[in-house]
């Protein structure tokens, strides 16, 4: 824990209190949904042409309304043609009762081992006649996400234009048999995904990945100049150090799409080249394995172009591992009259990166997204303090991308542990007028050596680094008793699994980081929660980049074995503003989080296969209305 920061853990004097509180920290759909509720599965099942049997796939959707809702699993089983010889949705699942905070794990017996992909979709649990959105008289009584259920079920498995007109409804929020799907969507929810699969010969041993599912904010938007969707792999394999990248793409659209995914050599500024094109129906994913596009020893990154909004994640499988990243969906990038019109990513933060810690060590993939100009990447290494490790500056050509290790950072000394920020530098020379800085992805990937030569990976695990726009923007202008109702400011952050497991020798932490840079400090709460709603709630202070680890396994308060969920929500912050802010403008706010679970825990116990997994916090942005009337059950820290 940094130096500076306390904690005050609230016990549950009164639950009901406690309750009313955390309400009071979670968004009202009316006010902060951006969208309908909807997230989606690039892949469930499928972890490449290794494993021997299909992966045992664990779905969490965790809500984050102020009133109770359902989920909705519509899975997808293997590609087929585009409409109208398609074949639609393979099977619905339905939840149980999500209480604010809680998460439902739908049964690994209702997936079935042939759904390959799936998307979820949130849904009101108040009665139709409550939301004024009856289609019929005799069922103004009926479940809305119930009614809703039922009648998928009928129409839409095994219905591909069924599906067609029910995604179409909900993305224009209009009627569909006889529903408003704009008063029946449920507040934002976030959803995980954990794999676990068995390695091929001759180790068969367990291999496990996730990652955090792909809402509707997370797909990119429509460039009209270009005419179609972009999306960025910033790490890619061919048989590298004995691993290979599989790719998942998933049509988040309404109608069929062609895709192109196109490549390029890390380090090199040669010309790309395309490796496949495909067709998705709506729905439906399509996994690409790169060893069928180029030969082996290979490293670089690449793009996907598509006329439909895409949710890609990358898998990179390795003889006796695996792990997974999601794709970055591309902004807009032209210029009118002379000015560029773009948004920009330019600061990307990693909340925990290793330097040869108990035998692991990180590297950060990063690539330029920018097709004509070159970037300049400032990498800084930040100790749990916020104070700069060291620093390293290099320049990466348009749409090219390089690897930093961290074990080959000066300045890091063995064992250091810490959060990692990655910035795009403006270009120029002090004659001459500079250019806008070019816009970055990243992907962090930690490996575990079980020897000193590094030749025998045992555990590994993956993240894309999270955007700084999305995290951190100082223009954002806000009440001064309000947390920020803008899309760039991140006060609230979904974990929707988190665990303290039983077993000897595994390690399972919330890693939070304050990414504001300028002075001042952030207090937050973090909510935990088991299936049936609110059990605690632990209270902490970050100052300016600083990074704090909540490890699951030192709280003797929970049992082992204890599977829930957490919310991590800002209560207050007070932050100098930022170089050229106006005077007027109001504190940042910037929170990050990664939750990692390794087998591997203090005394560096070794559990045979790859128990790791990584998946960032899902951020959540907009305003935080008091639900409840009340604010969360922490008070302020801040003087």
């Amino acid at each position: 824990m940094p130096f500076g920061s306390r904690v005050v853990r609230l016990g549950l004097v009164a639950t009901a209190a406690v309750a009313t509180c955390l309400l009071g920290a979670l968004p009202a759909a009316a006010q902060s949904a951006d969208g309908p509720a909807v997230v989606h599965l690039p892949v469930i099942h499928d972890a490449g042409p290794g494993p021997t049997a299909p992966c045992i796939a664990d779905i969490e959707v965790q809500s984050l309304g102020c009133e109770p809702s359902k989920a909705l699993l519509l899975l997808w089983g293997e590609p087929g043609a585009c409409p109208p010889d398609c074949a639609g949705p393979l099977r619905v699942v339905c939840s149980g009762l999500l209480k604010p905070g809680a998460t439902w794990r739908f049964p690994v017996h209702e997936i079935p081992p042939a759904a390959q992909t799936g998307t979820v979709f949130g849904l009101s649990a108040r009665r139709l006649f409550a939301l004024d959105v009856a289609p019929d008289p005799v069922l103004a009584d009926a479940v809305t996400a119930d009614y809703v259920c039922q009648v998928l079920f009928f129409s839409v498995v095994g219905n591909c234009h069924g599906y067609r007109r029910f995604k179409q409804a909900i993305d224009d929020g209009r009627r569909w048999s006889g529903v408003d799907l704009a008063s029946a969507a449920s507040a934002p929810i976030a959803v995980e995904l954990r794999r676990s699969c068995t390695a091929p010969p001759p180790s068969e041993v367990e291999v496990v990945a996730a990652y955090s599912g792909i809402a509707v904010a997370d797909l990119g938007v429509h460039d009209a100049v270009f005419g179609g969707h972009a999306h960025d792999l910033a790490l890619l394999q061919v048989d590298a150090d004995g691993m290979t990248s599989r790719v998942h793409m998933l049509n988040a659209g309404a109608e069929c799409t062609s895709v192109s995914l196109w490549l390029t050599r890390a380090d090199q500024c040669g010309r790309a080249r395309i490796c496949t094109v495909d067709t998705l129906a709506p729905g439906e994913a399509a996994a690409v394995e790169l060893s069928d596009c180029i030969g082996g020893g290979w490293t670089g990154s690449g793009w996907l172009r598509s006329t439909q909004p895409l949710a890609v994640v990358v898998d990179t499988i390795g003889p006796a591992l695996l792990m997974s990243y999601r794709a970055e969906a591309s902004g807009l990038r032209y210029v009118v009259e002379g000015e560029e019109i773009a948004q920009r990513t330019t600061v990307l933060h990693a909340p925990v990166a290793h330097s040869e810690d108990g035998g692991w060590s990180t590297g950060i993939q990063v690539r330029n997204r920018s097709a004509n100009r070159n970037a300049r990447v400032r990498l800084t290494f930040l100790d749990p303090s916020g104070r700069a490790r060291a620093s390293l500056v290099d320049w990466i050509c348009p749409r090219g991308s390089r690897s930093f290790f961290l074990p080959m950072v000066a300045d890091l000394p063995l064992g250091w542990r810490g959060a990692v920020r990655v910035e795009s530098e403006p270009v120029g020379l002090p004659a001459a007028p500079s250019q806008p800085a070019a816009e970055i992805i990243a992907v962090a990937r930690s490996v575990r050596y079980a020897d000193i030569a590094r030749s025998h990976p045992v555990q590994a695990h993956s993240y894309h680094l999270l955007d700084g726009r999305a995290t951190f923007d100082p223009d954002i202008a806000m009440l001064p008793e309000a947390i920020c109702p803008g899309p760039g400011c991140i006060g609230l952050i979904a974990a929707p699994h988190v665990r303290k497991p039983g077993d000897v020798g595994t390690q399972v932490e919330l890693v939070v980081v304050n990414v504001v840079s300028t002075p001042g400090v952030t207090d937050f709460a973090i909510y935990l929660f088991d299936e049936n709603g609110p059990i605690d709630v632990l209270c902490q202070r970050l100052p300016e980049r600083q990074s704090s680890a909540l490890d699951l396994d030192r709280y003797a308060f929970l049992e082992p074995g204890f599977v829930g969920s957490a919310v991590i929500s800002a209560v207050a912050w007070r932050h100098g503003k930022a170089e050229g802010a106006p005077d007027a403008a109001p504190s940042p706010l910037g929170l990050a989080a990664v939750v990692l679970a390794h087998a591997g825990g203090a005394l560096g116990e070794h559990v045979p296969g790859d128990r790791s997994a990584s998946r960032i916090g899902s951020p959540i942005a907009g305003s935080l209305p008091a639900c409840g009337g009340a604010w969360p059950a922490c008070p302020s820290l801040a003087p």
